[in-house]
């Protein structure tokens, strides 16, 4: 018995909707598992977040790398339980203070975001650019 998937690649005759087909289940397993990495990632304790981020060695790329997940992960916590292990890099952010957002995107990669995770999280809209 054909699985859907294979009965629509082979109904698909048109090498670009076959590619489609492709593309669609491939974007379906990629955001599959990028839900278990947030489960994962969620799981993980807020001493091991600092241990991970401690390791980063630009302190102005440790910080922007703090920040995001200290919003990822910290942020969303009563206040009666707060996880407090980033707040000392969060002080340090400063609206003025630049990292290089290549140099973000790899340390939040080096402390365990998926690579299209750490780039959507380094992205930076200009003005106009907001949907």
């Amino acid at each position: 018995m054909k699985t859907i998937k294979t009965q629509k690649l082979a109904q698909a005759t048109d090498p670009c909707v076959a590619t489609r087909i492709r593309a669609d289940e491939a974007w379906k397993a990629a955001q599959e598992t990028e839900k278990a990495w947030v489960a994962a990632a969620k799981g993980r304790t807020p001493e091991a977040w600092r241990l991970a981020i401690d390791g980063i060695g630009d302190m102005t790329v440790r910080i922007h790398a703090a920040c995001v997940v200290w919003w990822d992960f910290f942020g969303s916590r009563p206040a009666s339980s707060a996880w407090t292990h980033l707040d000392e890099y969060k002080s340090a952010w400063k609206a003025d203070l630049r990292a290089d957002p290549k140099l973000v995107r790899k340390a939040l990669m080096q402390i365990g975001y998926p690579e299209r995770l750490a780039e959507r999280r380094v992205k930076i809209e200009e003005e106009g650019e907001a949907r």
